[in-house]
Order: C-alpha cells, then structure tokens, then sequence
C-alpha cells in the first residue's frame, strides 16, 4: 500500500516557529488587555453605571477582538516587512517565499487570512500539509508562496545538529581538498618554471 503521507523535516520546524509565534502573540495580548485595563481602573468608577455593566459583560469580546488583531498584525507585518520572516521562523531558519518575484502586502494578508480560517476549523486545514509533495499548507496554496530553509536555524534538536555537523564536516573536507589540490597544483607551476629555467 502507497504511502500517501510526505512527512518532511521542515513540518516540523514549521510547527515549532509557529508555536513560538503564537507564544509572542499571546504575550503581547496579556500587555495590550492589562495596559487597557490599568488605564480603565483610572475612570471606570466615574462612568456611569450602565457603561460600567457593559464593559463587564462584554470584556471577553473585547480581549478576543484584541487576540484577533494583535494575530493578523503579527503575522501580516512581520511577514511582509522582515521578507518572510517572523520571529518564530527566524529561530529556526525558515522564510516564506514568493515564487519568482517578492512578497507582497496582498499575498501576506491573505497567508494570513488563511491561517486565521484554519485556526478557527481546530487547526484541520494544516493537515493537507503532510498530503502535499511541496509540503504546501493551505495558506501557500491560496497566496502562490511557500516556505523553505533559509540557513541553520538557531535552535536545533539532535537530528538537525547531526544533519548541520555532518555538513559542516563534509564542507570542511572539500575546502581541505581545494586547498590541497590548490598547493599541489602551485608546486608543480613552480617545478615547471624551475625547469624552464634551466633549460634556458
């Protein structure tokens, strides 16, 4: 039977930079509702008593409004602006890329977007990932990018770390090659000339 599975080691890496994304994004929730809420305490008893009530009653839509900005902000800006990175890729080496030109502010809206309909859908979109042979989630699908490895990622487990040092390993030996071939090569210039030399 075919396996129809295309796990990849960059979904995983992509699950962690998007965990340590949403962990930013619901650090910078807690500032912005405490901030709100510190200021409110200034003037909330000198409001009316029917503002007060409604403040009260609603302030669980006012903090997932709050969520839901500070998370298409996040993404969109740190997307756009830092060339598709944010801080959760930048950790760990990925990018998203635009195929044959630079991202632009529409494909991240709608990268965005997308991914604000598959957290709402319990994350169930994410799943054709592993289905896909580019490992394309919905997100890329819907704005032609995709993500890939853009250099070692600050933080590696240790497969990645046996991955990167076998690397660096194998481009230590080539650059000792070149060297080497580089030496020898010079050694025999020199031996002709010394030849030349004498022969004259």
């Amino acid at each position: 039977m075919q396996n129809k599975f295309n796990f990849s080691p960059i979904i995983g890496k992509r699950i962690h930079a998007f965990t340590v994304d949403l962990f930013f994004i619901f650090v910078l929730k807690q500032i912005t509702v405490s901030s709100f809420l510190r200021s409110l305490d200034l003037i909330f008893f000198k409001l009316p008593f029917k503002f007060q009530f409604l403040l009260t009653k609603e302030f669980a839509i006012f903090s997932n409004l709050t969520l839901l900005s500070i998370f298409f902000t996040y993404f969109t800006l740190f997307t756009f602006l830092s060339n598709g990175r944010t801080p959760g890729k930048y950790i760990f080496g990925l990018r998203v890329f635009a195929k044959n030109h630079e991202l632009t502010l529409f494909q991240c809206i709608g990268r965005t977007l997308t991914n604000l309909f598959c957290v709402f859908t319990f994350c169930l979109p994410f799943l054709a990932t592993i289905y896909k042979k580019n490992n394309q989630g919905p997100s890329e699908i819907f704005s032609k990018t995709y993500v890939g490895f853009e250099r070692k990622p600050l933080i590696v487990d240790h497969q990645t770390s046996w991955q990167l040092s076998f690397f660096d390993l194998y481009s230590d030996n080539q650059d000792s090659n070149f060297r080497t071939t580089t030496y020898h090569q010079n050694e025999d210039q020199n031996d002709d000339e010394k030849n030349n030399r004498h022969a004259a």
